[in-house]
């Protein structure tokens, strides 16, 4: 590795958790809480809420489109993104909701991550749609 990406790496995390942590003093306490219960792993299904916001569509069957619906109106109910990331460029959330996902797909599990990314890419995590700020 060269000095050159060693210095650019290095510039990369410090904007990173910069931003990170501009939109954690943006949340309130109840929007904490909030997206701290989306890592709480269901006994039954051993699948947390978090996990479930980054799972694709599915098959296009009429009992899908059903629980489709269901986790949309879910969705609905959660802290909107739009306002915490407003200060974020959107290809800076973009580059976040893929990380979300690359992560998820590795099985890394966002309670190991520090709290502005973890609130971060939560919010990213969500399906591409959900984070567009336009």
């Amino acid at each position: 590795m060269t000095t050159l990406d060693t210095l650019a790496g290095t510039a990369h995390r410090f904007v990173n958790a910069a931003q990170w942590q501009q939109v954690y003093e943006r949340l309130s306490a109840p929007d904490i809480h909030g997206l701290d219960a989306l890592l709480t792993t269901n006994e039954e299904t051993q699948e947390s809420p978090f996990a479930v916001t980054c799972r694709g569509a599915g098959k296009p069957t009429r009992e899908n489109l059903k629980g489709l619906i269901a986790h949309y109106q879910w969705l609905e109910t959660l802290v909107d993104p739009a306002p915490l990331l407003a200060p974020i460029s959107e290809a800076k959330v973009a580059q976040w909701a893929n990380e979300a996902q690359r992560l998820k797909a590795h099985g890394s599990y966002a309670n190991t991550w520090g709290h502005g990314m973890r609130y971060c890419l939560q919010r990213c995590g969500r399906p591409a749609a959900d984070c567009s700020m336009t």
